[in-house]
Formats: structure tokens, sequence, C-alpha cells
């Protein structure tokens, strides 16, 4: 999805002293707390399916361990979601979770056995991340329409995008046009316990 999400207009960082947010997009906010949670579940999630299927991935780093980047990718997915749950309130596209059940029974049909569950490791995703990713991705298949217009869908895409107010904490980095840029972030410390539950300033 990353040539869609080219299309969020550039936004600027937000006040690092939001409540302990790590994101917002619009009434939707994301705390950091939050944030923390989703990656210590993806953590969990990667490398209990890749010893239970003796899958060739490394393992992630849990307590003590450098985690940025996985940080940042589980950030970024939750900001590209709640900006196609915008999209999708615009355009009145309705996906139910039915939908989705049918678009991963029907996908896992590529897997042997229909057993996507090593994907969650090869990917970096979690069950319920997984089903917000599907989501995204059959909105923008309604948005394409049976034609597959993609230029069509990108004009909707542009026009919500420049009505949404995103804002980042500094501490993660900026979101841009090509999606969360971290390179002016400031977190380098590893994961640990509570280190994530203040937002630092920005460097």
């Amino acid at each position: 999805m990353t040539a869609v999400v080219a299309a969020a207009s550039l936004v600027a960082a937000c006040d690092p002293d939001q409540v302990g947010a790590a994101a917002i997009v619009d009434d939707d906010r994301l705390t950091v707390d939050e944030l923390q949670d989703e990656v210590t579940d993806t953590i969990d999630t990667h490398n209990e399916v890749a010893a239970q299927y003796e899958l060739d991935v490394p393992p992630l780093p849990a307590e003590g361990g450098d985690v940025t980047e996985l940080q940042n990718t589980v950030l970024g997915r939750w900001i590209e979601n709640r900006m196609f749950d915008a999209v999708a309130a615009e355009q009145d596209i309705d996906v139910s979770e039915a939908d989705v059940d049918d678009f991963l029974a029907e996908w896992s049909q590529q897997f042997e056995n229909g057993d996507f569950s090593p994907f969650y490791a090869q990917e970096n995703f979690t069950p319920e991340s997984l089903r917000a990713e599907v989501r995204k991705t059959l909105i923008y298949q309604e948005l394409t329409g049976s034609d597959g217009d993609q230029a069509a869908a990108q004009q909707v895409i542009n026009e919500v995008m420049e009505q949404l107010e995103i804002d980042v904490n500094p501490r993660y980095g900026t979101w841009t046009e090509t999606g969360l840029s971290p390179e002016s972030g400031s977190v380098s410390q590893p994961f640990e316990g509570d280190a994530l539950d203040a937002p630092a300033q920005p460097q």
C-alpha cells in the first residue's frame, strides 16, 4: 500500500507533551502505552510462530533489544489504517468482519494446508494487525472498482488526506508524503519495560 500512502499530505509533528500520544489522526489517538503493547504483541507472535514452524527467520528482541524499526512499522501501519477508515467513511464503503473473514479464507488457499500462520512471523503481523491490513486492502479494492481505476481511487484518497490532521510525536519522527519518516525522531534506546511510557523531547 506504499504507493497509496504516498498520497498523504505532509503534516506537522505534534507537541510531545500531548498526554503520552504516539500519534493522533483527527480524533483517533494511539497512546505510547498502546504502541508499546502492539510492539510487544508483534514480538511475541513473531517468536512463537517462528519457533513453532521452525522458520528460518531471526527472532525479534524482547526486553533489552532495539526494536526501533519494528516500532516504526507498527506505528506507520496504525496511521495508514486510520487514513483508510476516513476514506471509507467519506465514500460510504462498508467492510464488515465477515468480508475480512471471506478474504482470509480465500487467501489461505495459497498456503500449504490453508495455514497462513507463518506469514505472521515473516511479515511481522499479529492476527489483529493482519485483519486491519486486509480491511485496508478491501477498502482500496472498493475504490478502484471493477475497472481497477487506480487513478480515480488515488484522486479520492488525495482529497480525503488533505482534510485529515495527522500528528506524530516527534520522538517517532514525522509523517510525510511517503509515510512515517523516523530520521528526525529520538527513539534510540532499547525496548525495556517502561522505556516508552513518557515521550522524549525531539533532538
